[in-house]
């Protein structure tokens, strides 16, 4: 099991809620915002990143979520495609290939696709080229929690980087 100290920044395994800890005794946790609620198993529990002594306890609380972070321990961000029950069709970067027990999946710097043409191929061809310069796509948001998720896609280097450079629908 995973040792966890004070500061670290962890993923809570059943919600998918990611916690700061402030305090850790034998096999529990307490994260910042349920500090006067009754402990967390520290098993239910994946670490995302050490804490940094170089930065100050503010600016950890103050950084966003989707902030690298300086040392990482089992981060494996990787791009991949969601689509959900109400047919959308997300890019982001997520921790896990599955949804977790309640459907939902989170993706760090997503961005929907609103529109691809038939010459993208599909799904598939969104994760396989990316979108195109007559695909549609959104604003990049730093956080999303989706729900309802029916299918997962890997995506390759020449669509992640599409999908990174695609210009915002809208937005001159």
């Amino acid at each position: 099991m995973t040792q966890f100290k004070p500061g670290d920044r962890v993923t809570h395994n059943q919600t998918g809620e990611e916690w700061i800890l402030v305090k850790v005794y034998g096999s529990y946790v307490v994260p910042s915002k349920w500090a006067a609620m009754t402990a967390r198993l520290a098993s239910d529990c994946t670490l995302n990143c050490d804490f940094n002594f170089n930065e100050t306890v503010e600016e950890w609380h103050n950084s966003s979520p989707a902030t690298e972070c300086a040392k990482t321990k089992g981060n494996d961000m990787k791009p991949v495609i969601v689509c959900t029950e109400k047919r959308g069709v997300i890019f982001g970067y997520a921790k896990k290939d599955r949804p977790n027990k309640k459907g939902q999946i989170k993706l760090k710097k997503a961005r929907m696709c609103l529109y691809w043409p038939a010459s993208v191929g599909g799904v598939f061809g969104l994760g396989d080229k990316g979108p195109n310069a007559e695909t549609k796509v959104s604003a990049r948001l730093d956080g999303v929690l989706l729900e309802g998720v029916t299918a997962i896609f890997d995506v390759t280097k020449d669509a992640e980087k599409a999908w990174k450079s695609a210009p915002v629908q809208g937005r001159a």
